[in-house]
């Protein structure tokens, strides 16, 4: 009897053991899953915070790609100081019979003492001022006696309609034909791409076009050229150039320098700030980026300014002179 108790007890006592051993893989069982699945979800946070931060650094790459953060993107301003220009003095005519350098002398101090210039003066500083006049207004400011070096009736009142004095002092002299003489090299310009054009001179066509780096500079040498008449017909720099050559290469490489000036090419027309620009306007709120650190939040339907060009998922448009971007897919042409 005393045997039989002893079996029972080790009977109850295994089933304890197995029982606790049960539970205590159950535990396990649980905890490792708990592991499991805290790490998964830290995984899943830290790939999504990887993945927002990669996006944002993509983001960021994009804009610095297109507005540099050290690189301003307003128009360039042209600084000026208080230091007046030196004047470039017209080389005097020596008309002495005794040395060269007595005569230069003497005659530069002729020439310099005919200040001011006024009805009845005559001389070189009279005929500079005459062509200075004929570049800027054309030869219909003195359409009977031109630039003939005699300050006459005619140039009193060419300078009047021009709205200069009829007296000119040295100041006033220099001033007006030192800035007419980028004026007068537009039209130089102008001629020389009218002779290249008329003989499809390709090389000649570009390297004059090369000496041309701004809108602003094709705007006045277009302006002289659309005087001239090429093939009988008066027309644009860009139409005369263009029309000048059969081969597409040609044209290509023509192309090109004028979108290095800053001219828009859509495919089929040329334009220039204001002329021909597809407005944009938002189809919802907007972030307008001023560079790739600072930007502005528009409301929906604000009009932004002319569409300048496209690059990545952005668009870069023109508002008074200043350039702005704004993403692609919150905009529509007006």
């Amino acid at each position: 009897m005393k045997k039989s108790g002893v079996k029972a007890k080790s009977t109850s006592g295994n089933t304890r053991s197995r029982k606790a051993g049960k539970k205590q893989a159950k535990s396990n069982i649980v905890l490792t899953t708990l592991a499991v699945a805290a790490t998964g979800i830290l995984g899943y946070l830290g790939w999504q915070y990887l993945r927002k931060k990669k996006k944002t650094s993509s983001t960021s790459a994009d804009l610095n790609t297109i507005l540099r953060p050290t690189t301003a993107v307003y128009p360039s301003t042209t600084s000026y100081t208080d230091t007046p220009a030196t004047p470039v003095y017209l080389t005097p005519v020596n008309t002495s019979q005794g040395s060269g350098k007595a005569a230069t002398s003497s005659t530069t101090s002729q020439l310099n003492s005919n200040f001011p210039l006024k009805k009845g003066s005559k001389g070189q500083l009279v005929k500079a001022l005459q062509q200075a006049l004929i570049s800027k207004y054309g030869v219909s400011i003195l359409p009977k006696y031109g630039a003939d070096g005699d300050f006459g009736s005619e140039t009193v009142a060419a300078l009047v309609k021009a709205g200069l004095p009829a007296v000119i002092d040295e100041s006033t002299y220099y001033v007006f034909v030192q800035g007419s003489s980028s004026v007068t090299d537009k039209s130089a310009l102008a001629s020389k791409f009218l002779a290249a054009a008329t003989t499809s001179n390709l090389s000649t066509v570009l390297g004059l076009l090369k000496q041309m780096n701004t809108k602003e500079d094709y705007k006045q040498v277009s302006a002289a050229f659309s005087q001239l008449r090429l093939r009988g017909v008066r027309q644009t720099l860009v139409n005369g150039l263009l029309s000048s050559f059969s081969k597409e290469s040609d044209k290509e490489q023509i192309r090109y320098q004028f979108i290095r000036m800053g001219l828009r090419y859509n495919g089929s027309t040329w334009s220039l700030d204001g002329i021909d620009g597809r407005t944009l306007i938002t189809i919802e709120p907007a972030n307008v980026w001023i560079n790739a650190n600072e930007r502005m939040e528009v409301p929906q339907k604000t009009v932004l300014g002319a569409e300048v060009t496209k690059k990545l998922d952005y668009t870069l448009f023109e508002n008074k002179g200043r350039y702005f971007l704004v993403a692609t897919k919150s905009i529509k042409y007006l």
